[in-house]
């Protein structure tokens, strides 16, 4: 459930923001977070590149990882997997100049979910143990769960459901405790339940779907 009007409405004010931190930008979170999900890629593409361009203008380069890495998703979600491992490589070398591990994080767990669909296993779960290792350094943030996910999917690529589960479940039953719903993370839960069936755990697969 979206207030679309609330959304407009943040969006015309964003002007008097100028200067202001990019992913703190209405615009931002709308790209991101509701046009993306929704699958209007031609609207969140063009917002999220318009975004990456003012962060160049203004000299925000704490932002460029996290919309590069955004765009690599989105790429992902559109089908054009080259154009999303372009994005994902720019997005970590971004983070590397940076030297703050948790925008590595964020941009290597992008990575690794290209490689895997890409079907390049071994670049996959490189990219994805470094992801966990660079979110251990900053663990108030949500990026170590992400790559477990990514670290679930490239084993249940490689046909490894039992893997697949134990890396996917925990972040899930975790984040269950704490009373989220899934909505960007759906693809992951999917992922599980797969992995579930595949195992033969149905009850869990189940109680997982509803």
């Amino acid at each position: 459930a979206v207030d679309s009007e609330m959304l407009q409405r943040a969006i015309e004010l964003e002007p008097a923001l100028d200067g202001h931190h990019i992913i703190s930008r209405p615009s931002y979170t709308v790209a991101r977070d509701v046009w993306v999900p929704a699958g209007r890629f031609t609207d969140a593409r063009s917002q999220l590149e318009g975004l990456r361009a003012e962060a160049l203008r203004i000299g925000d380069w704490d932002a460029l990882p996290m919309i590069l890495a955004d765009l690599s998703d989105l790429e992902l979600r559109a089908g054009a997997w080259q154009r999303s491992l372009e994005l994902a490589n720019a997005a970590v070398q971004a983070s590397n100049q940076i030297g703050q591990p948790g925008l590595s994080a964020y941009a290597l767990k992008r990575l690794a979910l290209v490689l895997a669909h890409l079907g390049q296993v071994e670049g996959a779960r490189a990219a994805g143990e470094a992801a966990l290792v660079a979110s251990r350094e900053v663990p108030a943030t949500a990026n170590w769960i992400w790559a477990e996910w990514a670290l679930g999917f490239v084993h249940l690529s490689m046909g490894n459901a039992l893997e697949a589960a134990q890396r996917m479940l925990p972040p899930i039953e975790r984040l269950q405790g704490a009373g989220w719903r899934p909505g960007d993370g759906l693809g992951a839960v999917a992922d599980a339940i797969e992995a579930l069936t595949l195992l033969g755990r149905l009850n869990e697969a189940e109680a997982l779907l509803h």
